[in-house]
């Protein structure tokens, strides 16, 4: 069958099927019966010897070789193809660029064809699509004729040439991974068969196509080493355990394949059928004699995988073949001695079997190895031990389940169970007080993230102190990075848990909502404790995420929280309220008699303004606050409230109406004038035309104000330079218009509307 495509811009379109019966058509001349109509009409007789060789017409191939057409000729790629036709092979499916009609042949599986190519001198070595040679392509072939295809071939001496560094390992990969690993195509009776690529966690049945066996068998017999390694250090027997081929295995092993020869990696047969988790390949491979104690170049042996991997047949199969339950995997110290390149940060150095299960949450797994005779209380290279591992994985599975998706399992089809885990290990003698090389017990890990109260309650009944501090001296409820629940905070309470002072508090890491702060409160927590930084508990709070809710705060303003303490850098609780560019918390703190001016290092009326908290500022100048009180640095609150990429006008003028002194200038020598007219002129740059032109707007009205009010351009900073220089050098619209209106008197401008849409605002939470 010939289909000629013509071709419309980018779009092809089936114009003609002409069926190559060798009859006339109806209407015209009788003319030489057998040469294809669609070769009369353009096509070439090579194109044409590329349509015989696939429909395995050896009349019509005789023919057209004794009109000219060449058996080498390699098909051309879309640039040399005659304008408007392309070449449609039964199937259907385009010619490729680079097939001959050898090529061809072998993808149509056309035994007579291709010996007929061959004995009129086509190249049994031509390099097909891709570079592919014509050996490989049997290997996409149908069965029953590969082996006859494989046989003709090799007849014509097409093996490597050892010489120029080839190897038969190309045509064993591709024997494997394209004989193996595909089914036939559904509804084709010939063509190249497609490839099925299993999904995520679904296993490739393991398979004995003989037939395929037998063509490795011509491979070896041909001079074909089952021990040649390819570039990634891959030999026959990998890639055959890979995919899960039992025969192909079978037969590598009885003829000659060293079973415990390890790839690239370092990975034996065995490491790779027992991270398939293929029961029958690891049964072969121990019978005949592969290693269990052989690792790969992360020291792990075949036990520590099934371990990893979970499934409880393979690790009854290695630990009943004699694997050691207690085998350690490498030393970070000795692994990177060796010159093995690159390897990426790694925390399981010196495990045992029994750490890879609990750090997967394999609880069957680890059932087994318990049973025979793992130590519980072994500890890795950092010092953790199994249960610390286990109780890591909480917070895995929470941050899954909340981003919503999958519980994270390498092998989805071993089902994962913490609880059960822990229980486990706590049954056969873990200690549940032993610390790592932090000082971290297994109590820490548990509340360290999202702590579950099953777990902890575990933990406490299986002799777990609640006051167990690790080697920056926090307690279990102090290091907890998520809220504690007030079921687990009354099991710490009842198991005797000292909640007071710095490294004991949970109320210092300000993840406490407002049942968990009344029962601390309750329990003999102090709002007066400090952190190491100096930070009350109302400072955490204040510091805090968005989910904090405005009645912790209430709760702790009338429990009698200090409002003039400074931390170490300066700030009291409230200077760290008005750094949240939120009115609420400001409200609420002046309401109880909050100073509005803070403290010298960090004035609250500073922070406000540089977030552009309108509410705050107001707020803030209505109770006092000084607007010429600067920061640290000399930081004032208008020079603040320029700094930022949008400017607020409103805040710009209730500082100046209520006293700032718009040329008041930082150590460095900036003005508010100078700092803004700098700052936007590098920050308009950035911006889109649209977004260009309201900032403009927002910038001139802001610079309009200053200079109404007195500010000057002229003023020099530290190095010299001024505001007028920056102004003068600038081509920005806006500055053009503002130096065009310095000429004449500034007035006091009207606030800008319509700011760009990516201006910096902060959102204020739901719980405010």
């Amino acid at each position: 069958m010939i289909i000629l495509l013509p071709m419309l811009g980018a779009r092809l379109f089936v114009s003609l099927f002409v069926v190559l019966l060798g009859y006339p058509a109806e209407g015209t001349a009788a003319q030489e019966p057998g040469i294809p109509s669609g070769a009369r009409s353009g096509l070439s007789n090579n194109d044409s010897l590329r349509l015989a060789a696939a429909t395995g017409d050896l009349a019509l191939a005789r023919r057209l070789l004794t009109r000219g057409a060449q058996v080498n000729d390699r098909y051309p790629d879309s640039v040399a193809t005659e304008p408007g036709m392309i070449l449609v092979l039964p199937g259907p499916r385009t010619a490729r660029p680079g097939e001959a009609p050898l090529h061809v042949a072998l993808s149509y599986d056309q035994v007579a064809m291709t010996k007929f190519l061959l004995d009129q001198g086509a190249w049994a070595t031509l390099p097909g699509p891709g570079g592919v040679l014509p050996l490989a392509l049997v290997f996409d072939a149908v069965p029953p004729h590969e082996r006859a295809l494989t046989r003709l071939l090799l007849a014509c001496d097409v093996g490597p040439d050892p010489a120029v560094g080839q190897t038969w390992t190309p045509y064993l990969s591709r024997l494997i991974y394209h004989n193996f690993r595909r089914e036939r195509s559904p509804g084709s009776g010939f063509g190249p068969r497609a490839m099925r690529r299993p999904p995520p966690g679904e296993l490739l049945p393991a398979r004995t196509d003989s037939a395929s066996v037998a063509l490795l068998d011509l491979l070896l017999a041909a001079g074909a080493d089952p021990a040649e390694e390819d570039v990634n250090g891959m030999r026959p027997l990998h890639h055959a355990v890979t995919c899960g081929e039992m025969g192909m295995a079978r037969y590598l092993v009885t003829h000659g394949a060293a079973v415990d020869a390890p790839n690239g990696e370092g990975a034996t047969a065995l490491h790779l059928a027992v991270r398939r988790r293929d029961v029958p390949l690891v049964r072969l491979l121990l019978r005949q004699g592969a290693s269990m104690t052989a690792a790969n170049w992360a020291g792990y042996n075949a036990l520590h995988l099934a371990a990893e991997t979970g499934l409880p047949e393979t690790i009854a199969l290695l630990l009943r073949a004699g694997a050691a339950p207690d085998a350690r995997t490498a030393s970070e110290t000795s692994l990177y001695t060796e010159p093995r390149g690159f390897y990426p940060k790694r925390t399981d150095w010196h495990s045992t079997p029994l750490h890879c299960a609990a750090r997967e949450g394999r609880a069957e797994a680890a059932g087994l190895l318990l049973a025979a005779g793992a130590d519980p209380n072994a500890q890795d290279e950092q010092g953790r031990t199994p249960l610390g591992w286990a109780l890591a994985l909480q917070r895995e599975d929470h941050t899954a389940e909340n981003d919503g998706e999958a519980r994270r399992n390498r092998w989805p089809g071993v089902a994962r169970n913490t609880t059960k885990l822990v229980a486990a290990l706590l049954a056969k003698g873990a200690d549940a007080s032993l610390p790592d090389q932090t000082g971290s017990t297994p109590l820490h890990a548990a509340l360290w993230w999202y702590a579950d109260t099953v777990l902890v309650r575990q933990l406490l009944a299986h002799g777990a102190s609640p006051n167990a501090t690790d080697h920056a001296g926090n307690t279990p409820a102090a290091q907890a990075l998520e809220p504690l629940t007030l079921p687990v905070l009354q099991l710490l309470l009842a198991h005797g848990a000292r909640l007071q002072g710095c490294g004991a508090s949970p109320m210092l890491n300000g993840r406490v909502d407002k049942e968990v702060a009344r029962a601390c409160l309750a329990a003999g927590v102090s709002l007066l404790d400090q952190d190491e930084a100096g930070r009350t508990p109302l400072h955490v709070l204040l510091e805090g995420s968005d989910s904090l809710r405005l009645e912790v705060l209430e709760l702790y303003l009338t429990h009698g929280a200090r409002l003039e303490v400074a931390d170490s850098a300066g700030f009291t609780p409230l200077a760290r309220a008005a750094g949240r560019g939120e009115l609420a918390p400001v409200q609420r703190l002046l309401a109880h008699g909050a100073a509005p001016n803070g403290k010298p290092k960090q004035p609250p009326l500073v922070q406000a303004a540089a977030t552009g908290s309108e509410g705050a500022v107001r707020a803030l100048l209505q109770a006092g606050a000084q607007p010429g009180r600067c920061a640290t640095g000399g930081m004032s609150p208008l020079l603040a409230a320029v700094s930022s990429a949008y400017p607020s006008f409103a805040i710009v003028r209730s500082l100046l109406d209520a006293g700032a002194d718009p040329n008041q200038a930082n150590r460095e020598g900036y003005t508010p004038l100078h700092w803004l007219v700098q700052h936007q002129a590098d920050f308009l740059r950035q911006l889109t035309r649209s977004d260009q032109a309201q900032a403009e707007a927002n910038f001139l009205a802001v610079a309009h104000l200053l200079i109404a009010r007195g500010g000057r351009l002229d003023l020099r900073n530290a190095t010299g330079a001024s505001a007028a220089e920056v102004l003068a050098a600038s081509q920005l619209p806006a500055f053009k218009s503002l130096r065009a209106a310095l000429g004449e008197p500034m007035r006091e401008p009207v606030a800008p509307t319509d700011l760009p849409s990516r201006v910096f605002r902060h959102s204020v939470p739901s719980g405010w």
